[in-house]
């Protein structure tokens, strides 16, 4: 189904700047904006959708800290409405840590967090 996509970034005490993309189909992300502003789904904005998204994606990448001992003590950083483009660069820009998965014939929510290359560094004695 079509999707609308979301970015946040989540630094840890090291110092490493993870990213959690959320992609949620728009059905699901209509029935979501309709139920958080209690309006219908012909009376919503795209702006309502883009701020339920928002909402959403800072809701569950703080989850992500809380469970996931890596991300202890981490700082989330202000959620962002990507476009796919930008979504695939953030993916491969790394390594995939975690995905999460839901999804059903019309409905479709993913949630991934990306680590950083860290580039392999030999050390050379002398």
């Amino acid at each position: 189904p079509p999707a609308q996509y979301f970015a946040i970034s989540i630094r840890t005490n090291d110092g490493v700047e993870r990213s959690v993309v959320l992609q949620i189909s728009t059905p699901l992300l209509t029935t979501l904006t309709s139920a958080m502003f209690g309006e219908p789904d012909d009376a919503l904005s795209a702006e309502q959708c883009q701020d339920a998204g928002k909402e959403l994606a800072n809701i569950l990448s703080s989850c992500c800290i809380q469970h996931l001992s890596e991300l202890a003590n981490g700082e989330v950083g202000l959620p962002r409405r990507v476009s796919h483009q930008e979504m695939q660069q953030i993916e491969h820009s790394g390594t995939l840590a975690a995905h999460f998965l839901a999804d059903s014939a019309n409905d479709l929510l993913s949630l991934s967090i990306i680590e950083p290359i860290v580039p392999n560094v030999t050390l050379h004695s002398q």
